[in-house]
């Protein structure tokens, strides 16, 4: 099974359209915030409310089961305070009985283990804040074993 998640497009609507064509065999395309688009341009997204999306009407965080041994939390972040602990994130993601977090806000790729929990932020698609390019994460599940890689965007 194939999961495209993406964050932090600030009103680009081309990499969203993109990925979609990029990866048509996807079982999920997520997004984890701060879109600035209205709802019906991520039709085909499982997308969340980041700090920059208060005037459209998206959840803030959504719960997906992948598999059997997966169960994801799809959130921003930001009230979570991600900049200086992802513990916080971890346990609540723990609360709703997630062993997966998919995550955006920092606009840095960021994958690794806390509390028991797999943390994912796939970056921000346009330009990240360690200056390395815009990217986006690509994750695949086979029966036990989740694999998540980083995939560089080039907008411009």
């Amino acid at each position: 099974m194939r999961i495209v998640v993406v964050s932090d497009s600030h009103g680009y609507r081309e990499p969203i359209d993109l990925l979609l064509k990029r990866y048509p065999d996807a079982v999920y395309y997520i997004h984890c915030g701060d879109s600035e688009l209205p709802p019906v341009y991520l039709n085909n997204y499982n997308a969340v409310k980041g700090n920059n999306d208060n005037i459209f009407d998206y959840p803030e965080h959504i719960i997906l089961d992948l598999n059997e041994k997966f169960r994801a939390l799809i959130i921003h972040g930001h009230r979570q305070i991600v900049f200086r602990d992802l513990g916080i994130l971890a346990n609540f993601a723990k609360s709703k009985k997630c062993n997966v977090c998919f995550y955006g806000h920092t606009h840095v790729f960021h994958d690794e283990i806390v509390e028991g929990v797999r943390m994912i932020n796939p970056g921000c698609i346009i330009r990240c804040r360690d200056f390395t390019p815009g990217c986006y994460a690509l994750v695949d599940i086979e029966d036990d074993s989740l694999i998540c890689q980083r995939v560089n965007y080039q907008l411009f």
